[in-house]
């Protein structure tokens, strides 16, 4: 449903801001992603530029 939703607003040009802690649906269903700690991006990537390793590592970094 949320995949829908998403859908159906970017069709019309819209940005959508979604925040989550489940990293594997975050990057299902972003163009982009971010990781915010403490009120600063310390993360950002176009979904496809991701590497994994890096993304998981600076999230679990920030969240322990």
């Amino acid at each position: 449903m949320m995949r829908q939703i998403i859908d159906t607003l970017n069709f019309g040009q819209r940005t959508v801001v979604m925040t989550t802690h489940n990293l594997e649906r975050g990057l299902e269903l972003a163009d982009r992603v971010a990781i915010l700690h403490r009120g600063e991006i310390v993360y950002q990537s176009l979904r496809k530029d991701i590497d994994s390793g890096g993304f998981q590592e600076t999230y679990r970094r920030c969240t322990s």
